[in-house]
């Protein structure tokens, strides 16, 4: 029987035409393919639908293929952005920011030695012209763009721009921006804005201040700088005298390039202090792959450095260069050998990641590690005895995957890649007292993959290998623990529980996150030779520091994105959220994104759900 109105078939047709239009929009933006036009339907340019997609609350997925050829910006397939940026809502201007962001830094010539950098005129004049148009998420996004990767040379013919911005929407990104380009008509406003109570002790307003010749503040910085033995201390405020930017601050910095300070983190890794003053330093000097940290694979990478810092500055160190040292794991043998096995006690493992020119996330025993990007996580080395278990280990990788964790190896699509890719991924072995990159390490498995720029390649892809350890740490609890499910009710037991989590972080209280937690810690511990009791106290102390804090937000997890998935053969349920990050997070910075974060693995232990990783 027909019961359609005479209305109802030019509603379907219209229902039809929206359909058609949102999937060409998925095509282009997935696919970087160019739309096809159907019938009366008007052609759709890349921008549009990129623009359709942001509308609909599709975030930014790199690469940006539709906008780049063989590593080349394609400036006219942009343009429409800039109108875009103008008239669009605050949520869509900063996903445009971020893809505008993405294919500035991919499209500079050394981008795959290092070099982080937005030199584009067009994309720069978007970003300052069009994206600080309204006072909202694109604006912030804008200005940090900005500020992170626009060389001050190439923000000198905005410096009215910037100034008038800051005057008028001051903000704390928006003085880093000012210190940066340290434009002379910013030196009133900037007086006038620090007069108020609202920004007389604000930090980055103070940056302001001294990059535009506040002598006092300066030499404040300089000797805080000088002064401090604590490695964290030294490293933060590196930077902050990297934000700074004048010769003093700078020369500073130089001096300090020998420092012998490391940050430990005890039975887990150690940093070089040295790689915060060089970070500061390649902030000031873009273009000097002597200041990059991907360059130092030896001892000659620092010493490329410091001739560096001889030439500019006349720089002259009294102590000797400190032994080689970036970030390495820290060495541990593993306690009760009889019942762990003779072969680990002197022994510890390495997976070590490197990522160029794709996405690709990582898996150890089918639990993700984390998802690797070419521009702002392309590398990373870090211990997983966490992880592995006794006999048979698999690591595994996917490249290029989908938009959301939970479509990560689904959303099958052919995809033509804008340049030449690659990845390295190699477990190691190595004897206690050796740290990673020694050849006393021993290759335990090994997986490369690599592909030309133009290649066709349908993704994602997936590719392991399997090692088999013999006898490791025992039996995990989440090995013998129930196969789990995202049903309706599991999903909402799992946000409820998130949820009295956040209440709980947010008063320093860190009673219930300890008592669910109690088998990672005590995993963790049988992995690393940690004590269970000292940890646990340790974790609290650190949360009611953190707590007692003025800017301590711990996000409810409606504003996360949850996006619960299944791992580790389906015994575990792996809390993140649609950007990549984990659902438990706190402190978001000017980006939005989070300064502190609580990777959580929920398994059924008993019946109940915990918390395992």
């Amino acid at each position: 029987m027909n019961t359609s109105s005479p209305n109802s078939v030019p509603n379907m047709c219209k229902c039809l035409k929206r359909l058609l239009v949102l999937a060409s929009a998925v095509s282009v933006l997935l696919l970087g393919a160019q739309p096809a036009e159907t019938g009366e339907e008007k052609k759709m340019s890349q921008v549009e639908a990129a623009v359709e997609q942001f509308r609909d609350g599709v975030r930014y997925q790199p690469p940006p293929t539709a906008f780049l050829q063989q590593g080349q910006l394609l400036e006219q397939e942009l343009e429409l952005f800039g109108p875009a940026l103008r008239q669009e809502s605050g949520p869509v201007r900063e996903q445009i920011i971020r893809l505008l962001e993405d294919a500035g830094i991919r499209s500079c010539p050394l981008f795959h030695a290092g070099e982080k950098i937005i030199r584009q005129p067009r994309i720069i004049a978007m970003l300052v012209v069009d994206g600080l148009v309204h006072d909202d998420l694109g604006r912030e996004a804008a200005l940090s763009t900005l500020q992170q990767y626009v060389p001050a040379e190439s923000l000198k013919p905005y410096e009215s721009d910037l100034t008038n911005d800051l005057k008028e929407r001051p903000s704390t990104t928006a003085f880093l921006l000012i210190a940066k380009a340290k434009p002379a008509g910013a030196v009133p406003v900037v007086r006038k804005l620090m007069a108020a109570p609202r920004w007389q002790k604000e930090l980055k307003a103070r940056v302001a201040a001294a990059a535009l010749g506040d002598k006092g503040i300066e030499k404040e910085f300089i000797a805080s700088f000088q002064e401090t033995k604590d490695p964290k201390d030294k490293a933060s405020l590196a930077k902050i005298l990297g934000w700074v930017g004048t010769d003093a601050a700078l020369r500073a910095l130089a001096d300090a390039l020998r420092t012998d300070l490391v940050i430990e983190m005890p039975h887990v890794s150690r940093r070089s202090v040295r790689l915060d003053v060089l970070a500061a330093l390649c902030y000031n000097f873009p273009d000097q792959q002597a200041l990059y940290e991907r360059q130092l694979q030896d001892d000659s990478g620092y010493e490329r450095a410091e001739a560096f810092c001889v030439q500019r500055f006349g720089t002259k160190w009294d102590q000797p260069r400190p032994p080689f040292l970036k970030v390495m794991g820290f060495p541990n043998s593993v306690p009760n050998m009889q019942k762990y096995g003779k072969r680990m006690e002197k022994h510890y493992l390495m997976l070590s990641v490197i990522v160029v020119g794709v996405r690709a996330e990582v898996y150890v025993n089918d639990i993700p590690l984390g998802l690797y990007d070419p521009v702002k996580s392309p590398s990373e080395t870090q211990p997983v005895n966490q992880y592995l278990v006794d006999g048979k280990n698999e690591v595994a990788v996917v490249i290029e995957p989908g938009p959301t964790p939970s479509q990560s190896q689904s959303l099958r699509r052919e995809e033509k890649l804008a340049e030449s890719g690659s990845i390295q991924i190699q477990l190691t072995q190595y004897p206690e007292g050796v740290f990673p990159g020694s050849s006393s390490g021993q290759e335990l498995l090994k997986i490369e993959w690599s592909a030309d720029a133009g290649q066709t390649v349908t993704v994602p892809i997936r590719q392991s290998k399997i090692a088999d350890l013999g006898r490791m740490y025992g039996v995990w609890q989440w090995q013998t623990a129930p196969r789990l499910d995202l049903s309706t009710a599991r999903v909402a037991e799992v946000q409820r529980l998130l949820q009295q989590l956040v209440e709980s972080l947010q008063r320093g209280d860190g009673t219930l996150f300890v008592s669910l937690a109690g088998v990672k810690f005590e995993e963790n511990g049988r992995a690393y030779g940690l004590g269970v009791g000292e940890r646990k106290e340790k974790w609290r102390d650190d949360l009611a520091e953190m707590a007692g804090e003025k800017d301590w937000r711990v996000l409810p997890v409606a504003q996360t994105g949850m996006d619960l998935r299944l791992c580790a053969g389906g015994r575990m349920i792996e809390c993140i959220g649609r950007d990549w990050m984990p659902v438990l997070r706190a402190n978001p910075d000017a980006e939005g994104l989070p300064t502190v974060r609580y990777p959580i693995f929920l398994a059924d232990i008993g019946g109940k759900l915990q918390i395992v990783r």
